[in-house]
């Protein structure tokens, strides 16, 4: 047993340093890739027509989707072997929530969103890591607005639970699931059949979030019905 524990162990640090490597190694030419197509955007020595300025922007788009891909990599990686570093300390949540809605109001604006908070005054204090506590938050509201429905609806709801849990719910008015992809929803690159539509994603970020929640005490869970959110 002690054999088979060591050997395991063994398997896990050389992949997570094959990823790490790996993941330094493709972000070199990736951030030089992403440079030059900013620098083709802005040349105006000769101004580039109406379908180049696009062409470049495709190349950015697709290549920050990319290092997004292996920064979500790399974080799973290291959550899996036990190398990720927390520093969990008293935090209020409200500058939390604001801050994670700064990073997809832009998107949810374009689409006609609502978004609603309802935080218990009793419910504005958390313990965790401030920066996974925000990834955590910005993941699922990205995903609240990502898979809505134009002129939809997400909620923010914080209250305090038996055993002085906060808890903290987001729900949206999108395209839900049905129950043979929630049966999947953890699964890491498994983005439940959206991989064919025109919505981004990794199909990791979840898995991500439910591990960090774990690591810092707590837990995530989620509910959906096909049609409603």
């Amino acid at each position: 047993a002690e054999r088979a524990r060591d050997t395991a162990e063994s398997s896990n640090r050389a992949k997570s340093e094959f990823v790490s490597r790996m993941s330094h190694e493709l972000r070199t030419p990736l951030n030089a890739m992403l440079g030059f197509a900013q620098l083709l955007s802005l040349d105006r020595k000769p101004v580039l027509t109406e379908h180049q300025r696009a062409w470049a922007s495709q190349i950015q788009q697709a290549g920050w989707h990319l290092l997004q891909m292996i920064n979500d990599t790399l974080d799973l990686s290291r959550i899996e072997s036990g190398m990720l570093k927390l520093e969990p300390v008293a935090l209020e949540l409200v500058p939390l929530v604001q801050a994670a809605l700064a990073m997809v109001e832009p998107a949810a604006e374009k689409r006609a969103l609502q978004i609603e908070q309802r935080i218990d005054r009793r419910a504005r204090a958390v313990l965790g890591d401030e920066t996974r506590i925000k990834q955590i938050l910005t993941n699922l509201l990205s995903n609240a607005v990502k898979y809505n429905v134009d002129g939809g609806r997400v909620v923010i709801k914080a209250r305090i639970t038996e055993g002085e849990i906060v808890e903290i719910a987001i729900s949206d008015t999108g395209l839900g699931m049905t129950r043979s992809q929630m049966d999947e929803l953890f699964q890491p690159f498994n983005r439940l059949g959206r991989e064919r539509s025109a919505v981004e994603g990794t199909g990791i970020g979840l898995v991500i979030s439910r591990r960090l929640a774990e690591l810092m005490g707590g837990s995530l869970r989620a509910h959906s019905v096909a049609g409603e959110g």
